[in-house]
């Protein structure tokens, strides 16, 4: 079944970036508010000069720009609200990290180092393919593809995707320069600091793994059909695995990137859900 015109998901679900408000009476979980509050049905009556633009422009404002403050405040104090639930996920995802982390470079010699220069480069172009501008990209098409009635739905996933991957970029640049990890094969703490940091020296959190996950999620939590999180989730995982491969990344950048972007998605699509912003 094609993903134009799928039935959206609500992606109501157990938040596990936590501080999520109950679910809003005035839009419940099993249906998302619509783009233009009172805007007519696709084909039904007409608009006035300029009503698509600004509505465009208003869509982009509160469905994108204005939650922003709300959501990064929710990500930054998430350590402060754990709860039984989400400490399930979070105790064991930081404490495989933190292993993960001590092994990197055994397990970067005995994988990544014993691959071929032309192999590691031709998994370094395919790994390219997660960098957010092309996932921004992925978006814009999304939203270009909703401007009609049946596809509608694409323009609010587009921009949630959007708002996910900008609240995404902000959290892993933060990480990146506070942590200062050398890229392989060094994998060091706390280098130089020159500003905010030369690129040798951001390798944790991975920022395609990052994006990757992030447009993945959203986009698999908002259309449900089978093949859409196969795909999706697959290709997000062969960019994270590609970005060790090609010598990019360690093991340990590229799960907490994976992490970090599944969460923002799942958070995103949670909290437009329930009504939580303007």
């Amino acid at each position: 079944m094609p993903l134009v015109g799928a039935q959206v998901g609500s992606g109501v679900e157990p938040g596990i970036l936590p501080a999520d408000p109950a679910v809003s009476a005035t839009h419940p979980p099993d249906r998302l508010p619509e783009l233009v509050p009172g805007a007519a049905p696709s084909g039904h009556g007409t608009s006035a000069p300029g009503t698509a633009d600004s509505g465009a422009s208003r869509d982009f404002y509160r469905l994108v720009l204005a939650p922003l403050p709300a959501d990064q405040r929710a990500i930054w104090t998430a350590p402060f609200h754990l709860n039984r639930w989400n400490a399930r996920f979070w105790v064991p995802a930081a404490g495989g990290t933190a292993a993960l982390v001590l092994a990197d470079q055994r397990l970067y010699r005995e994988t990544t180092g014993r691959l071929a220069p032309a192999t590691r480069n031709s998994m370094d172009k395919f790994s390219r393919l997660g960098n957010p501008a092309y996932m921004f990209g992925v978006s814009g098409g999304l939203w270009l593809l909703g401007n009609s009635g049946s596809r509608r739905p694409l323009r609010q996933t587009a921009l949630l995707a959007s708002r996910a991957l900008i609240d995404d970029m902000l959290v892993v640049g933060v990480l990146k320069v506070a942590l200062g990890r050398e890229r392989p094969p060094g994998g060091s703490f706390g280098g130089p600091r020159d500003g905010l940091r030369s690129g040798d020296y951001r390798s944790l959190p991975s920022g395609h793994a990052s994006a990757a996950w992030t447009m993945a999620t959203v986009i698999s939590s908002r259309h449900r059909q089978r093949w859409v999180p196969f795909v999706l989730y697959g290709f997000a995982g062969a960019v994270s695995a590609t970005r060790v491969t090609s010598g990019r990344h360690f093991y340990g950048d590229v799960v907490p990137g994976a992490i970090i972007g599944f969460s923002i998605g799942k958070m995103v699509v949670r909290r437009q859900a329930i009504g939580y912003g303007p």
